[in-house]
């Protein structure tokens, strides 16, 4: 505690324990981090990355306003199914100018604090990484290699330089979800509950598009080609300057709008 501020010039080995100050403008700089074991709780104070956090078990709880900066050039590699959560007070903030990435664990990996991510990086591996709290994206690119991508609350918006690619699917449970650049997801797109506006440019929702509740509107300049769409629920409108070309349109419930033409090459049941 206190309010002098400290830097690690080698190793910081956090095993527990907390990290706070008067208030967010008190920093702690490392070069260096093993998180392990326990819970890890940062309060008021800025937690400053200017090298490699390694992250293989454990939490992070953020109150009061603490701040994590991850710099440009600097790693964070999440090594479980960990959480990175708000706990009380003000909100706190996870501002990355470097690389986040999620590179072992089956599960799933909240991010649970308001984001300010510019000319970031953030690769998913394995499991699955859950942002779920309102966040803008510059210059940002989510990269997906046989990971699962999830947006589920929040304001979230990604400007028209921040793309989504790789091999994975891509889950939109909740909040309101505003995409301005590339989306290519190669595996599957499931929308299960928040608003999601698709303004750019839809190379690839993948092999299967399943919709059961929410909005999903597609305002874009390309054609759509999926082999299965699903729709149980939720509302889709498809306003493109092409058409929506579907091997198998399984249509249960909810809404198919919008002005793009559809073609049905094989079944619509």
């Amino acid at each position: 505690s206190g309010n002098s501020p400290m830097r690690v010039a080698s190793q910081f080995n956090w095993s527990g324990g907390t990290l706070s100050a008067t208030d967010s403008n008190v920093t702690t700089a490392v070069s260096s981090t093993l998180c392990t074991n326990t819970n890890h709780f940062l309060i008021r104070r800025t937690l400053i990355n200017q090298g490699t956090i390694t992250w293989p078990s454990g939490g992070w709880y953020f109150s009061d306003g603490a701040i994590i900066r991850n710099l440009s050039g600097s790693v964070i590699d999440i090594q479980g199914n960990n959480y990175f959560g708000y706990n009380v007070g003000s909100v706190p903030r996870f501002i990355n100018k470097g690389t986040l990435k999620k590179t072992a664990g089956t599960g799933v990996t909240d991010i649970q604090i308001q984001s300010a991510d510019t000319n970031a990086v953030i690769q998913i591996q394995s499991g699955t990484m859950s942002f779920n709290a309102n966040s803008n994206y510059i210059n940002s690119d989510f990269n997906l290699s046989n990971g699962k991508l999830q947006f589920n609350g929040g304001i979230q918006t990604l400007d028209n330089q921040s793309d989504i690619t790789g091999t994975g699917s891509v889950f939109f449970p909740g909040g309101t979800i505003t995409l301005n650049g590339t989306f290519i997801a190669t595996d599957s797109t499931q929308f299960t509950g928040a608003t999601v506006n698709f303004n750019k440019s839809v190379s690839s929702f993948g092999s299967k598009i399943a919709i059961t509740a929410g909005t999903v509107n597609v305002n874009t300049g390309d054609s759509v080609i999926v082999s299965v769409i699903n729709q149980s629920g939720g509302t889709a409108n498809f306003n493109m300057n092409d058409s929506i070309i579907v091997s198998t349109f399984n249509l249960s419930g909810g809404t198919l709008s919008g002005n793009s033409p559809m073609r049905v090459a094989s079944q619509f049941n």
